[in-house]
Protein backbone atom coordinates (compact mmCIF):
# COMPACT_ATOMS: atom_id res chain seq x y z
CA UNK A 1 0.00 0.00 0.00
CA UNK A 2 2.82 2.53 -0.83
CA UNK A 3 1.38 5.33 -2.50
CA UNK A 4 1.66 8.90 -2.42
CA UNK A 5 -0.79 10.37 0.12
CA UNK A 6 -2.19 14.45 0.51
CA UNK A 7 -2.19 16.37 3.14
CA UNK A 8 -5.52 18.15 2.91
CA UNK A 9 -5.35 19.78 6.11
CA UNK A 10 -7.76 21.39 8.15
CA UNK A 11 -10.20 24.41 6.01
CA UNK A 12 -12.71 23.60 8.56
CA UNK A 13 -11.45 24.33 11.67
CA UNK A 14 -8.05 26.23 11.39
CA UNK A 15 -9.15 28.79 8.25
CA UNK A 16 -12.74 29.13 8.99
CA UNK A 17 -11.76 29.94 12.86
CA UNK A 18 -8.81 32.35 10.84
CA UNK A 19 -10.64 34.06 8.12
CA UNK A 20 -14.08 34.58 10.86
CA UNK A 21 -16.06 32.64 8.99
CA UNK A 22 -18.52 29.88 10.62
CA UNK A 23 -18.83 28.08 7.30
CA UNK A 24 -17.30 24.87 6.96
CA UNK A 25 -15.30 24.18 3.81
CA UNK A 26 -15.85 20.78 4.19
CA UNK A 27 -20.11 21.64 4.06
CA UNK A 28 -20.03 23.51 1.03
CA UNK A 29 -19.29 21.16 -1.63
CA UNK A 30 -15.58 22.59 -2.55
CA UNK A 31 -13.20 20.52 -3.42
CA UNK A 32 -9.93 19.62 -1.48
CA UNK A 33 -8.03 21.89 -4.43
CA UNK A 34 -7.97 24.80 -2.98
CA UNK A 35 -6.75 23.49 0.31
CA UNK A 36 -2.61 23.31 0.90
CA UNK A 37 -1.76 20.30 -0.02
CA UNK A 38 2.18 18.03 0.53
CA UNK A 39 2.43 14.89 -1.28
CA UNK A 40 4.83 12.54 0.84
CA UNK A 41 5.99 10.14 -1.15
CA UNK A 42 7.13 6.41 0.41
CA UNK A 43 7.78 4.23 -2.44
CA UNK A 44 11.39 3.63 -0.85
CA UNK A 45 10.54 2.72 2.75
CA UNK A 46 9.94 -0.38 4.07
CA UNK A 47 6.93 0.19 6.35
CA UNK A 48 7.40 -3.55 8.14
CA UNK A 49 10.37 -1.50 9.54
CA UNK A 50 10.88 0.76 12.71
CA UNK A 51 13.34 2.99 10.24
CA UNK A 52 11.14 2.99 7.98
CA UNK A 53 7.94 4.11 9.75
CA UNK A 54 10.12 6.74 11.94
CA UNK A 55 11.06 8.65 8.39
CA UNK A 56 7.29 8.07 6.75
CA UNK A 57 6.42 9.51 9.69
CA UNK A 58 8.86 12.52 10.09
CA UNK A 59 7.99 13.30 6.36
CA UNK A 60 4.23 13.76 7.18
CA UNK A 61 4.99 15.92 9.95
CA UNK A 62 6.96 17.99 7.93
CA UNK A 63 4.43 18.20 5.27
CA UNK A 64 2.06 19.34 8.09
CA UNK A 65 3.94 22.07 8.95
CA UNK A 66 4.67 23.43 5.48
CA UNK A 67 0.81 23.37 4.56
CA UNK A 68 -0.12 24.78 8.37
CA UNK A 69 -0.36 28.39 10.03
CA UNK A 70 3.41 29.00 11.97
CA UNK A 71 2.89 27.76 15.12
CA UNK A 72 5.52 30.82 16.10
CA UNK A 73 2.23 33.24 16.42
CA UNK A 74 2.57 35.87 19.64
CA UNK A 75 -1.60 35.18 19.82
CA UNK A 76 -1.49 32.09 21.80
CA UNK A 77 -4.81 31.39 20.08
CA UNK A 78 -2.81 31.31 16.90
CA UNK A 79 -0.30 28.95 17.78
CA UNK A 80 -2.58 26.55 19.46
CA UNK A 81 -4.69 26.52 16.17
CA UNK A 82 -1.61 25.83 14.59
CA UNK A 83 -0.71 22.52 16.78
CA UNK A 84 -4.11 21.33 16.17
CA UNK A 85 -4.00 21.64 12.20
CA UNK A 86 -0.04 19.70 12.12
CA UNK A 87 -2.15 17.25 14.62
CA UNK A 88 -5.32 16.79 12.48
CA UNK A 89 -3.11 17.17 9.38
CA UNK A 90 -0.67 14.19 10.83
CA UNK A 91 -3.72 12.07 12.12
CA UNK A 92 -5.31 12.05 8.74
CA UNK A 93 -2.17 11.25 6.83
CA UNK A 94 -1.46 7.99 8.65
CA UNK A 95 -5.41 7.45 8.42
CA UNK A 96 -4.79 7.69 4.80
CA UNK A 97 -1.82 5.17 4.49
CA UNK A 98 -3.46 2.90 6.11
CA UNK A 99 -0.20 1.05 7.63
CA UNK A 100 -0.71 -0.88 11.15
CA UNK A 101 2.70 -0.16 12.07
CA UNK A 102 2.47 3.50 11.02
CA UNK A 103 -0.61 3.65 13.05
CA UNK A 104 0.60 2.18 15.77
CA UNK A 105 3.67 4.46 15.63
CA UNK A 106 1.48 7.29 15.79
CA UNK A 107 -0.49 6.18 18.27
CA UNK A 108 2.66 6.32 20.87
CA UNK A 109 3.81 9.40 19.57
CA UNK A 110 0.41 10.89 20.63
CA UNK A 111 -0.04 9.20 23.75
CA UNK A 112 3.72 10.36 24.82
CA UNK A 113 2.67 13.87 23.82
CA UNK A 114 -0.39 13.73 25.48
CA UNK A 115 1.48 12.16 28.66
CA UNK A 116 4.21 15.20 28.87
CA UNK A 117 1.65 17.72 28.90
CA UNK A 118 0.10 16.04 32.02
CA UNK A 119 2.88 16.32 33.76
CA UNK A 120 3.62 19.81 33.53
Amino acid sequence: MNRPIGLPFVASCALATLLSTAVDARDTGNSTDDVPQRSVKYTNLDLTRADGVARLYARIGSAAREVCPSEDSASLYLARLARECVRDAVARAVRDVGAPTLTQYHMTRANQRVLLAEQR
